[in-house]
């Protein structure tokens, strides 16, 4: 009996009810995630369209004035567009005393003239002495503008010397020594006796010296002094000693 209906429930049809909740589930899955992914692109679109609708530079500064600064941003005044009103370093922007000052000379040269020590009554020492600095130019520079070695220009610079470096000056520094100075550079002023007219002359005050060639070179120098004038090396039996190729590496010590 109990095999007959074991059959009878095999051989009948089991009702849809039973797979209600398979099919049910196989077709929430795909609403479930096609309605996720239009959420997330009608969230993305929107957001888009927000942004663009927006002036992004405006709001951007607005933040971060209203975010980072503690004190409200006045805009720079220019003492230079009037005309009574003095000069202030401090009113552009906020470049004011927290900005580091430089004032820094660096020269290589040659002495002009013998240094001549100069003493007080309070036992301090000057020496002034001219520097002649002889332009430095590319060697393409010099072939366009057909500068030939030995014809380049010279600045002069007064210098002025004190104390202690300007003993060892006077002690061993000669007429046309090569010395390299780092100092800072000052304004002079005085008045013109002809005219009364007040006037500012610019100097390199020295603060270290150093002699840039050695005994053998200044002695050299000395002895044929008075051979010719020397412009890129030393002269010597009517002939220069240095040629084009050295002098693009010691056209800077000149």
């Amino acid at each position: 009996m109990k095999f007959l209906l074991l059959l009878l429930a095999l051989a009948l049809p089991l009702p849809s009810s039973c797979f209600a909740f398979s099919s049910h589930t196989t077709r929430l899955k795909p609403l479930t995630l096609r309605s996720t992914n239009n959420f997330s692109t009608r969230t993305r679109s929107s957001l888009r369209s927000s942004y663009d609708d927006e002036d992004s530079s405006e709001s951007s500064s607005t933040y971060f004035s209203s975010t980072f600064s503690s004190t409200p941003s006045t805009p720079a005044t220019n003492p230079a567009s009037s005309n009574d009103a003095p000069f202030d370093p401090t009113s552009y922007g906020d470049f004011g005393d927290h900005v580091p000052k430089l004032n820094s000379v660096t020269l290589v040269g040659r002495i002009g003239q013998t240094p001549n020590p100069r003493y007080f009554d309070n036992g301090n020492v000057v020496v002034n002495v001219s520097l002649a600095v002889t332009r430095k130019y590319h060697p393409l520079e010099r072939k366009v503008r057909s500068i030939q070695y030995g014809s380049e220009e010279t600045d002069w610079f007064p210098l002025e010397i004190w104390g202690r470096d300007a003993e060892y000056c006077a002690k061993f520094v000669k007429k046309g020594a090569r010395v390299g100075i780092s100092g800072q550079l000052c304004m002079q002023t005085w008045t013109d006796k002809q005219t009364g007219d007040e006037r500012k002359t610019p100097r390199v005050v020295v603060k270290s010296i150093e002699i840039l060639e050695t005994k053998a070179e200044a002695g050299l120098r000395e002895k044929n002094a008075n051979r010719g004038p020397e412009e890129n090396g030393f002269w010597e039996g009517g002939r220069q000693t240095n040629n084009d190729s050295n002098n693009d590496s010691n056209d800077f010590f000149e």
